[in-house]
């Protein structure tokens, strides 16, 4: 579901892999639990199953390593599986129980009911009401006959002039130089 792992990949194979690296740690102490182990076998899964690397795992990999020392240091006996139960529970109860659901369901419906207004206006402007008159068609301005100004039209004498000398001028050259008759 967290599409850590590629579509290729079974889930339930990589389910198997997490849990034949967790399943042996569970219910030890602290003082028989190795968290470089572990993570050992995690990088394996990780390389096995082709995922990509998640910096929120890798912190999340750094915090475990910090607090399996400071454990040991504090109770090299204390359970860690013990302890951090009860916030475990509440954690998946706030993020992954029915209250979880309701709550993300309400954020949605919300944001849903909040884009109602402008998806009715959006539909009114594509479908006008019936029976009123279309918006008239945009038309180009056109002047009226006794308002338009007199055009010039062609390039004008001076270009005419110079359009005559360079076309003389070309059949003198070919002439000259006896491409032409």
């Amino acid at each position: 579901e967290a599409q850590y792992v590629p579509s290729y990949h079974s889930v339930e194979e990589f389910a198997t892999a997490l849990r034949a690296v967790g399943e042996p740690m569970r219910g030890k102490p602290v003082s028989e639990l190795s968290v470089g182990q572990m993570l050992d076998g995690l990088f394996a899964i990780t390389r096995d199953f082709d995922m990509q690397t998640q910096p929120h795992l890798l912190l999340l990999q750094k915090t475990m390593v910090m607090v399996e020392g400071i454990a040991t240091q504090l109770d090299p006996e204390i359970n860690m599986w013990e302890t951090a139960a009860p916030f475990v529970r509440a954690w998946v109860r706030d993020e992954l129980g029915p209250e979880a659901a309701i709550s993300d369901r309400i954020r949605t419906d919300t944001e849903t009911l909040l884009r109602i207004p402008d998806l009715i206006r959006r539909i009114e402007d594509r479908f006008p009401p019936k029976g009123g008159a279309p918006e008239a068609a945009p038309l180009p301005k056109v002047d009226l006959m006794w308002q338009r100004k007199r055009r010039k039209r062609g390039p004008g004498l001076a270009g005419q002039i110079l359009t005559f000398l360079a076309g003389g001028a070309a059949v003198i050259g070919t002439h000259a130089l006896g491409w032409w008759g």
